[in-house]
């Protein structure tokens, strides 16, 4: 079965107990038209399975923390940076995630005047 490395990112996320519950679920791929606030994104932007002798699945992953309030953003980024130190082996339906790195974080105030506060952490993920 083919890794689907967003899909995976997103079971390991709604798995980890802080991230769901700040976001009651709210956890996909893709931002909806009218979500409920706080929702993470979860984008793949670069990797894909390598070939070798010690072939390395990894993965580099936008992960989007969305809130109504800078507050609850900043809670949210949290959750998902202690999911990433804490958690090393994840199992789903989509694969394994053998770990995940953050490797950069910065603010986007971009939507802020319409009440939507953003945390855009990058992080790569290794995946079999």
């Amino acid at each position: 079965m083919a890794v689907s490395p967003e899909r995976l990112t997103v079971e390991f996320l709604k798995a980890d107990g802080p991230v769901n519950t700040q976001t009651a679920g709210g956890i996909a791929t893709k931002l909806p038209d009218s979500p409920t606030l706080p929702f993470l994104v979860v984008k793949l932007v670069a990797g894909g399975p390598e070939d070798g002798e010690a072939p390395l699945n990894l993965y580099n992953m936008q992960l989007d923390c969305i809130a109504g309030t800078q507050a609850a953003a900043d809670t949210l980024f949290r959750a998902v940076i202690d999911a990433a130190l804490a958690n090393i082996n994840f199992t789903g339906s989509q694969g394994r995630m053998r770990g995940i790195g953050i490797f950069g974080v910065r603010r986007d105030d971009s939507e802020n005047h319409i009440n939507r506060f953003r945390y855009i952490v990058d992080a790569f993920a290794q995946m079999s």
